[in-house]
């Protein structure tokens, strides 16, 4: 029997969570003894198990941070056995150590990684090319603290990836970065996006109704959507800054914000002049983000960075029009004039100063909400691109395949 064990240090706010649950389906159906260990203990406890519908679920308690490698290191000794059957799948970079760590304590395991993000994205803003400069340097006598643990992380990024087994990644930027950046050999690479079921149901204009009535929206109101972190990262901030010219034009417009801010004290500063046009809903249910989906007008990925986001897979499975960014990996899902409209994020150098960005959303989104015609097509390629590329066998699919190409026929 296949044992898949995942180490998840914190997914309670992210798209990990949604990838760990759709990775523990796929498994159960591939009938493996699943083990989910967490570093996000929310009882008061410094440790808790637990089995349920066949999952064994261990939590250690955040406080213990410092320590986790040895924790998990003298835990997994005594609970699970080396195997040439065990797989375990690691998803937060950088951890070297923690890789050398069930190297050493589990010899026969497979290990992969999972790459939701790498340690750079963030300072660069996704630009790969002011990466690849900074990688290319050389001389480091004039680094600054930050630029010398970018080069720290990076290497140990690097040699990470080559110490697992396969390294799973979900976009192709990412593959051509870890081969020409990187250096990783591209045999040890495995690309599968990600999937997940097609829940869309089309509804009658009365259920639609019905929906905004309980929300106290009118029916003339067009829901803009942002469904995910609010983080400069991934737009938002560079969206508030323009929308007060989206309300000149459109005024019948609602921006709906689902999910946690991360810095709330900016965002509601931004968002102050036009309060009255924003709703924040914080963290919601599937069910409750559901009822969003059926009646949104527009969808917005306008991240810096994404790898294969479940936001846009879910929007393009409810035939959602998207007004995208060219972020880092957000081209590879949506395409300029087929599934979506795209605002170049231009020069990348302050999530502050986003003056380009921000010009550069206002167009396409006003070209989307003053078309019917322009929704509709973009919706439904949006969701010609769901049904070819992103439905969950397809997922399950891939990761078969990996499992067969680890460990042959079980």
């Amino acid at each position: 029997m296949l044992n898949l064990i995942i180490i998840d240090e914190d997914s309670r706010i992210n798209g990990i969570k949604t990838y760990i649950g759709e990775i523990i389906r796929i498994f159960k159906r591939l009938n493996a003894r699943i083990y989910l260990i967490n570093h996000f203990n929310e009882t008061k406890e410094l440790f808790t198990a637990k089995e349920e519908e066949g999952i064994y679920t261990f939590s250690f308690s955040y406080c213990l941070q410092e320590s986790y490698n040895k924790i998990v290191d003298k835990f997994l000794g005594l609970h699970i056995k080396d195997s040439d059957y065990n797989l375990f799948m690691l998803n937060y970079t950088p951890c070297e150590d923690l890789v050398l760590t069930l190297r050493n304590r589990f010899p026969k395991s497979k290990i992969t990684f999972t790459v939701h993000d790498m340690s750079w994205t963030y300072h660069f803003l996704g630009d790969v090319e002011k990466f690849k400069a900074f990688c290319r340097e050389m001389d480091y006598r004039h680094d600054t603290e930050k630029q010398k643990n970018l080069r720290k992380d990076f290497l140990e990024e690097q040699r990470m990836f080559r110490l697992v087994d396969k390294v799973i990644v979900l976009a192709c930027e990412t593959f051509k970065v870890l081969t020409e950046i990187y250096q990783i050999d591209a045999c040890k690479l495995c690309y599968i996006p990600n999937g997940t079921e097609d829940l869309y149901q089309p509804i009658p204009e009365n259920e639609k109704a019905d929906i905004r009535k309980n929300k106290h929206l009118d029916r003339q109101e067009k829901i803009i959507l942002f469904a995910g972190r609010g983080h400069y990262i991934k737009g938002l901030y560079a969206l508030l800054r323009c929308l007060g010219k989206i309300l000149e034009v459109a005024p019948e417009c609602r921006l709906v914000i689902v999910g946690s801010l991360i810095n709330p004290v900016t965002t509601l500063r931004l968002a102050k002049a036009y309060s009255s046009k924003i709703v924040f809903t914080g963290q919601l249910s599937r069910d409750e983000l559901l009822e969003w989906y059926k009646i949104a007008d527009v969808g917005l990925l306008t991240s810096y960075v994404e790898q294969c986001s479940y936001t846009g897979i879910e929007m393009m499975m409810h035939g959602i029009p998207v007004l995208a960014s060219d972020g880092f990996c957000v081209g590879n899902m949506f395409k300029d004039g087929e599934n979506s409209k795209v605002a170049k994020i231009g020069k990348r150098s302050d999530p502050e100063k986003t003056e380009e960005f921000d010009n550069n959303l206002i167009e396409p989104l006003l070209a989307i909400l003053s078309s019917l015609d322009e929704r509709e097509k973009l919706g439904k390629n949006g969701r010609k691109l769901y049904l070819s590329n992103y439905q969950f066998q397809q997922m399950q699919d891939g990761y078969e395949k990996l499992v067969a190409l680890l460990f042959g026929k079980i």
